[in-house]
């Protein structure tokens, strides 16, 4: 049987372990609020570990 491509793309995405990444991105696309909710984490994430590194 045929798999279509999107089933092929899940499957190599799962296969990888990157289809949460992958699902993270399609949703920042789509939603302003939580591309800067990712964002904002990412900085306080960096600047704790620069506090952490620079101790």
């Amino acid at each position: 049987m045929k798999k279509s491509a999107d089933e092929t793309k899940t499957n190599l995405l799962m296969l990888t372990g990157l289809l949460t990444e992958n699902a993270l991105l399609e949703s920042m696309c789509r939603s302003k609020t939580l591309t800067i909710m990712v964002v904002v984490m990412c900085c306080f994430f960096a600047g704790l570990g620069y506090f952490l590194f620079s101790l």
